[in-house]
């Protein structure tokens, strides 16, 4: 009676065990499909675009982000209150709401952007947080685009710790290409909106997200200038030893299923060895 006790005890494990380990890897394949189908929707529409001086929906969003300039950007919050008003992308003949495209080598990421820091937005893409520049480039901009510390097995900005003074980040909008490069790393908390407000004179991308990983107090942030102004005079080398690495978390948190698999698979080992010895 025992012996079947430990035996149906080791297959429930198991099989707990495996649905623990497969879930990560198919949640994750799941949203990496759902994004592949948002990019390549966001390629078919960008073949149709008007060019930039004829386009209505390129010309409302310059109109847009130097209104936000003149206007010093006061309605800015963090990105985890969903509270943002939003430019209001629907408003054009535009089927799908991801105005673009964020590709960063370093971390082998290409995501789709969209418009506005809603839950929904933030659990498919990486989104332009609300009251700041859209992603068109051009003097007196800072495009703002927040996302995911990794969400149900993908990656998102997960591995933005992975980024260093000069890595490369391109922008593809429905009429260019913008690059950028990262020129400076730090760690702010969500109350310090003022962070992230245009620079005068600057084309800015900042990158946002959560910090330290699976504790969520502050926020994660990486600047980027437009790679025609990038040069090494602008850099600043990151000399805040108080930034506490999440980098061991995160190796812990995807090896722990291996880990976890293996021990069952030990477990099972020894239940067929007692099973053998007994008879």
């Amino acid at each position: 009676m025992i012996r079947k006790f430990i035996v149906a005890l080791t297959i429930i494990g198991f099989l707990i065990g495996l649905g623990i380990f497969l879930y990560p890897h198919i949640s994750s394949w799941m949203i990496n499909n759902e994004v592949r189908d948002a990019i390549e929707e966001f390629k078919t529409n960008s073949s149709l675009a008007y060019s930039k001086q004829k386009d209505a929906l390129y010309q409302a969003m310059m109109a847009y982000n130097e209104t936000l300039y003149l206007s010093g950007q006061s309605e800015i919050s963090d990105a985890w209150t969903f509270k943002q008003e939003e430019f209001k992308f629907n408003d054009y003949d535009y089927k799908n709401n991801a105005v673009a495209t964020i590709t960063i080598p370093k971390m082998e990421l290409k995501m789709p952007i969209y418009l506005g820091a809603t839950k929904e937005n933030m659990n498919r893409g990486i989104v332009n947080l609300g009251n700041t520049s859209l992603p068109i480039g051009g003097k007196n901009t800072n495009c703002v685009l927040a996302g995911h510390r990794g969400y149900r097995g993908a990656a998102f900005f997960r591995n933005i710790e992975d980024l260093q003074i000069g890595d490369e980040i391109i922008i593809d909008n429905y009429w260019e290409q913008l690059k950028y490069n990262v020129y400076e790393i730090k760690v702010i908390y969500p109350t310090e909106s003022e962070q992230v407000l245009i620079q005068e004179g600057k084309d800015m991308l900042t990158l946002i997200t959560c910090h330290p990983y699976r504790n969520n107090y502050q926020r994660y942030v990486v600047y980027c200038r437009r790679s025609n102004e990038f040069d090494d005079s602008i850099m600043i080398p990151n000399k805040d030893n108080s930034i506490i690495s999440s980098k061991r978390d995160i190796a812990v948190e995807q090896n722990l299923p291996y880990i976890m698999l293996a021990v069952l698979g030990i477990g099972i080992i020894v239940v067929y060895l007692y099973k053998r010895r007994a008879k």
